[in-house]
């Protein structure tokens, strides 16, 4: 999966930290902040951890463990696509320059 995602780093527009977690996984809408959604558990609530919630389909989101993981793996690719736009751009300068 990395290979594939420093593939896609070099396509122009791809930008792996753009908005993060703002779309539902379920059905791709854009995320509203607070409460709306289905019941979030009682201890997200406690901690006061802000939520999100879909519109259509009425999901709850927070940032868990489970973002952290997935922002520090969206950091990884866009590192991985700006080594890979470097070393695509030294061997169209240089000829036979390899990464």
């Amino acid at each position: 999966m990395s290979a594939w995602a420093g593939e896609l780093a070099l396509i122009p527009g791809v930008d792996w930290l753009l908005n993060p977690f703002s779309r539902c996984l379920l059905c791709n809408r854009i995320l509203f902040s607070g409460q709306g959604g289905l019941a979030v558990p009682e201890w997200i609530v406690a901690q006061c951890i802000e939520t999100w919630h879909c519109p259509d389909c009425r999901r709850a989101y927070w940032h868990g463990s489970h973002v952290r993981r997935m922002l520090a793996q969206l950091q990884s690719f866009a590192k991985q696509g700006e080594q890979a736009r470097a070393c695509s751009g030294q061997q169209q300068d240089a000829g036979n320059v390899v990464c």
